[in-house]
């Protein structure tokens, strides 16, 4: 076969894959999946559509049985990707005994962090547990990665235990719960927003980054907290800011 006449036949089936597609969208089919349930053959193809002509007639002059098949499952793996769950988002940050796992979504930066300590499976197995057994989660429109998350976060229950800074009752926590609150707070003011704080484990957690409340030299500071770098550096948390620090409690 020539070079003219490869490069025909791609083109040409290339062209054969958007008209497909084209009529897909004009049947409203959202997967092709109902395609096949119609035209399981390209024969049937042929006689369904009226449209094996026109793909002929612009330089894809055969496209039998066999090519037909090739450009179906062609479009099927374009499915497929688009349902892929983005595990590549997932950050996860180890503080004491928590296992957190943040997802950021690509598009919005919306990120979602959940709390994967009771669990001895990876958060990306759990996902994909979680899209398997539900079809909502294997849309081709939404956002599956973002539903998934949110769903580990609302049904599963595996949420940070946490609560709003603006919600602690100062009279009712004890006097280290009361010191950390006291940092949070100041850190909060800082930032210029609220956070959600975990009196129990000393965490802060803000749109899914990570900080600890530590006590060094006798004061309660905040820091940051990332394990790649730490590891990379070998060095322990780092200090948020070293000016203009908030105020620590004694």
């Amino acid at each position: 076969m020539s070079i003219v006449e490869l490069y025909t036949k791609k083109s040409g089936k290339s062209f054969a894959k958007q008209v497909i597609q084209m009529y897909m969208r004009k049947q409203k089919m959202d997967t092709v999946q109902e395609l096949l349930k119609q035209c399981p053959n390209v024969k049937e193809f042929d006689s369904k559509t009226k449209l094996l002509g026109i793909i002929r007639r612009h330089g894809y002059y055969i496209m039998n049985e066999e090519e037909y098949q090739d450009i179906i499952q062609a479009i099927k793996a374009e499915e497929d990707q688009k349902r892929k769950l983005d595990t590549d988002s997932l950050k996860k940050v180890t503080v004491g005994s928590k296992e957190l796992v943040t997802y950021t979504d690509k598009e919005t930066g919306e990120q979602i962090t959940v709390d994967n300590s009771v669990s001895n499976r990876d958060v990306k197995e759990q996902m994909q547990d979680i899209q398997n057994e539900h079809q909502q989660f294997q849309s081709l429109k939404d956002n599956n990665s973002l539903n998934v998350m949110e769903y580990m976060r609302d049904k599963v229950k595996i949420t940070p235990n946490t609560v709003a800074s603006n919600d602690i009752n100062m009279d009712a926590v004890n006097d280290e719960e009361r010191q950390i609150a006291i940092v949070a707070k100041a850190f909060e003011n800082q930032l210029g927003h609220h956070v959600d704080i975990d009196l129990n484990d000393k965490i802060i957690y803000d749109n899914g980054i990570v900080y600890t409340i530590e006590k060094r030299n006798g004061e309660y500071g905040v820091f940051l907290q990332d394990e790649v770098k730490a590891k990379k550096e070998e060095k322990g948390p780092q200090l948020v800011k070293k000016k203009n620090s908030p105020p620590k409690a004694a």
